[in-house]
């Protein structure tokens, strides 16, 4: 079916009603229009217009003027005109906002990309990357830059597999706002942190979800955590090791699946407080691999269309949107993203995610075109 537009909104007074904490931003919270510093991007080299790269610029700002913080934000400014990027820019401090002029490109700020072909192609012509990066490239990424001391070689790699090893001592079940976990880990856990839980993925859920007897031997499935959560932690008792969460499990967890892969637990460093707002993002493909293909509906008579083709048309230069990895409590609002790389906005174990008053037009990797989004 071809759905050239869908509008989804919430009504919060649902979950109010139910008891349940309404999604998005603070729980649904008005997006703030005030904030504590200030910094306009043209007084630190950001300029409008020239067709001169700006990555380096604007990331100076972030790495340079910002100061992080969970609870005041500090807005950067973007000038009305074109803005060009040739690089990922890193949103990696909490409270940090990227506001421009307006998302529409003629009055507002229009941030027009231009691929650096980050990837090369696999057999499936699918971006052929290092998985650790995932998912892949984006013009901006809300996520950690912190490194672990075990994976020194990328950034945000302090949110990687190998801390993910705390296992459960006890099953726990939908519903459940308390989990034990093994022996001596509860300490790894103060009131207040964030907290991702997995549950393996065990025949109970497989034929919940009715998934065939031949898929089940990926190793993705049967190494797996499918039904993740991510809470905030509320009070940590070291006796008798259990970890108190700020909501409900929306699954049941067992202690491992028939292959003796284990349910876990992990302590989680995320940006917090982040905002992405009032700008307008496209992809000049001039020069790129998507040069030769239009936005028009793939067909016999236009086979160089990209209009609900859903496959990878120019692997090497699928960049995404947005990425929010690791993210919590933040916002996408009045943003235009007009035909970019690849997906528009990608989340990746993202919590109390506004997306609002947001246009959505299509990408070169072929796809969907025209969705507004109005969604908590």
């Amino acid at each position: 079916m071809n759905v050239n537009t869908l509008a989804i909104l919430i009504p919060l007074t649902l979950y109010s009603a139910s008891g349940i904490s309404a999604p998005g931003y603070k729980q649904g919270a008005t997006l703030p229009t005030t904030f504590q510093n200030t910094i306009y991007a043209v007084d630190h080299g950001v300029i409008v217009d020239d067709g001169i790269d700006d990555s380096a610029a604007l990331q100076a700002i972030i790495d340079n003027e910002v100061t992080a913080s969970t609870s005041k934000n500090t807005v950067i400014i973007l000038p009305q005109g074109t803005i060009n990027l040739s690089d990922e820019i890193h949103i990696d401090k909490s409270g940090l906002v990227i506001k421009g002029a307006g998302s529409d490109p003629a009055t507002g700020t229009q941030i027009v990309v231009k691929s650096w072909s980050p990837y090369g192609v696999d057999a499936s012509n699918a971006p052929d990357f290092d998985k650790k990066y995932w998912p892949g490239f984006g013009v901006f990424r809300v996520e950690t830059r912190e490194k672990h001391v075990k994976e020194p070689a990328y950034e945000g790699s302090v949110n990687f597999h190998w801390k993910h090893s705390i296992e459960f001592a006890q099953p726990a079940k939908m519903g459940d706002n308390t989990i034990v976990i093994e022996s001596g880990k509860a300490g790894e856990f103060s009131q207040g942190d964030l907290i991702y839980v997995g549950a393996a993925n065990d025949k109970a859920f497989l034929d919940k979800g009715q998934v065939p007897e031949s898929r089940r031997s990926g190793s993705h499935i049967k190494t797996g955590h499918m039904r993740t959560q991510i809470f905030k932690v509320t009070a940590v008792n070291s006796g008798n090791n259990s970890v108190t969460l700020d909501g409900a499990l929306e699954f049941d967890i067992p202690l491992n699946n028939e292959s003796g892969y284990n349910s876990r637990v992990m302590p989680v460093s995320a940006v917090e407080n982040f905002g992405l707002q009032d700008f307008f993002l496209t992809m000049d493909t001039k020069g790129s691999h998507c040069e030769g293909y239009n936005r028009n509906q793939f067909s016999a008579s236009n086979p160089n269309g990209v209009l609900y083709r859903y496959e990878n048309v120019c692997a090497q230069d699928a960049i995404h949107g947005i990425i929010l990895k690791w993210a919590y409590n933040g916002w996408v609002d009045n943003v235009r993203i007009d035909m970019i790389g690849s997906h528009p906005i990608v989340s990746e174990f993202a919590k109390a995610v506004t997306i609002s008053n947001s246009t959505i037009d299509g990408s070169w990797k072929g796809g969907w075109r025209k969705w507004l989004c109005s969604w908590l």
